[in-house]
């Protein structure tokens, strides 16, 4: 089952998530995606393992390559919470093992950078897919960042359409979307694949 769990900063979607992931059961895996690059990135990441702390998760780091993790086979009826999809798409956009020899940042080149973004998008479905066929349970936390009326620069947008269409493809294939607005969780999407709007 893939449970798709979405909402701005700080509206509670990570408490629910992992309300959530204790409901489904089983041993419990949070798949942590977050770089720790400056003292803010690691009061978030602290914060976080506070959240869990005596829930019984066990945590791995997993900043990218989802497709190519081997998850234990106790949890093939176990959840798995993969935390979030803003921050792989992050680590994995602008991940220096994937560039090609002489590409430099801020290239220019309209096909190629469509090209890369592309193959960034298939390879994060996949690992999806992955997770979910390795789990009994996949819930999935991401960003709403799509709605403050700010102008961005070229590279800000490029990683806004792309985190968009990772959005709307884990939505498509997943069972269960809820919104959470004010750490009130608000169904998307049921488990019969339908749109439930309350």
């Amino acid at each position: 089952m893939l449970h798709l769990v979405i909402g701005g900063s700080g509206s509670g979607k990570s408490a629910y998530a992992e309300k959530r992931c204790l409901e489904y059961g089983g041993p419990c895996l949070y798949l942590a995606t977050m770089k720790i690059w400056d003292e803010e990135d690691r009061k978030r990441v602290e914060k976080h393992r506070a959240m869990r702390a005596g829930k019984g998760f066990e945590t791995w780091e997993c900043p990218v390559d989802l497709e190519m993790l081997d998850l234990p086979e106790r949890f093939r009826n176990g959840t798995v919470l993969l935390e979030c999809m803003s921050n792989l798409l992050v680590n994995e956009l602008w991940r220096e093992d994937k560039k090609k020899d002489g590409q430099a940042d801020g290239e220019n080149d309209i096909a190629g950078r469509a090209a890369r973004d592309q193959d960034t998008e298939t390879r994060i479905l996949r690992g999806i897919r992955h997770l979910a066929d390795c789990c009994g349970h996949l819930v999935i936390v991401t960003d709403d960042i799509f709605s403050d009326g700010i102008r961005y620069d070229e590279e800000t947008v490029r990683y806004l359409r792309i985190l968009a269409a990772l959005n709307r493809d884990i939505a498509e294939q997943a069972d269960t979307v809820t919104e959470v607005v004010f750490g009130i969780p608000v169904p998307v999407k049921g488990m019969n694949g339908r749109k439930e709007y309350v």
